[in-house]
């Protein structure tokens, strides 16, 4: 069975890179959440100025910024979830207890 594991301490730098990914994310998600109200500002004006142009063009941005803040948000949960999704590996046996050639699975 293979089994690998990230190593945390194998490059050097690491630690500054997660601070810098950490820094980057959180930027994100304000940015996103600002988009998300300024979006949602300019809707309304659009609205009640009886400009369906422009409320219309906000309605998608309102709809994509809310997407981007929810992903970037989850994104840790996102990540974890899919690192701990596992895909069974594959081992062949020659002359073994069930014939040459069978196969194991191993979770």
């Amino acid at each position: 069975m293979i089994d690998i594991d990230p190593n945390g301490t194998g490059l050097p730098g690491i630690e500054q890179l997660r601070i810098i990914v950490g820094a980057v994310m959180t930027v994100g998600l304000i940015l996103s959440v600002l988009a998300l109200i300024t979006s949602a500002i300019v809707w309304g004006f659009g609205a009640n100025s009886s400009n369906p142009h422009l409320a219309s063009r906000e309605k998608v941005g309102v709809l994509v910024s809310c997407g981007a803040a929810i992903i970037r948000g989850a994104s840790v949960t996102l990540i974890s979830f899919f690192w701990g999704i596992r895909t069974p590996h594959v081992t062949r046996c020659c002359g073994s207890a069930n014939g040459p050639g069978h196969r194991r699975f191993y979770a």
